[in-house]
């Protein structure tokens, strides 16, 4: 039998206009414009950009996802793909309205000094407006948000903090312990406690991956 021969790119017809870059207007990655198949999907991949694959008592679980830099936001875990695609449908979307958020005001994304405040509610609220614009039988999308910590110059490797349904909580907890990094260890080791501890009690869909990390880690 001959090669296979090669897929094209995925046409996205309801992706047409979704900005989805990381550095600015101008940048096209993230875009899900030409979301493609893959030709081999590797672990955690469902051969689909966007949708990881997991499997549990031996059924295949879909989850989409997309970041912004270290930022990530996710959806919940499916057990039929087309229902994960859809769910990246609305994560570009909240992905968007976040970008938006900061662009309005001239900022890049976590980029908001003394205007945080107003910044941080109007994220929240925006992004409760698409997940209840996308409601489906009364029941708007799961989406969840954490973020990557580089730790590296103390632990060598980074570290994911706890997964919260609210961007703007995730990002405080995320400056938090950027700004502690710069204090040393001890105080990185107390900042990741104190997330931790306020994570704790949150309803969320699924933990990231690593979420409790930070009190093992700074509990060692």
């Amino acid at each position: 039998p001959g090669a296979a021969e090669p897929q094209e790119p995925l046409a996205v017809p309801w992706a047409a206009g979704v900005s989805g870059d990381d550095d600015g207007p101008g940048s096209l990655r993230g875009q899900v414009v030409r979301t493609r198949l893959c030709h081999r999907a590797g672990p955690g991949k469902s051969g689909i950009s966007g949708i990881t694959c997991s499997k549990k008592d031996g059924k295949p679980g879909y989850r989409a996802r997309t970041r912004i830099k270290g930022f990530i936001i996710g959806g919940a875990t499916r057990k039929n793909l087309d229902l994960a695609i859809s769910d990246h449908v609305v994560i570009m979307q909240v992905r968007a309205c976040i970008l938006n958020a900061f662009r309005r005001r001239g900022l890049h994304f976590n980029e908001a000094g003394a205007v945080w405040p107003e910044v941080a509610n109007e994220l929240d609220e925006d992004v409760n407006d698409v997940l209840s614009q996308n409601r489906t039988g009364g029941i708007a999308p799961d989406c969840t948000f954490y973020s990557q910590l580089p730790l590296q110059e103390f632990i060598g490797k980074r570290l994911y903090l706890p997964t919260t349904r609210s961007p703007s909580t995730c990002l405080e907890h995320h400056h938090r312990c950027v700004q502690a990094r710069r204090a040393g260890w001890e105080a990185v080791r107390g900042a990741l406690v104190d997330v931790a501890r306020a994570a704790c009690g949150q309803a969320t869909s699924k933990r990231s991956p690593a979420a409790s990390s930070p009190t093992e880690v700074a509990t060692a």
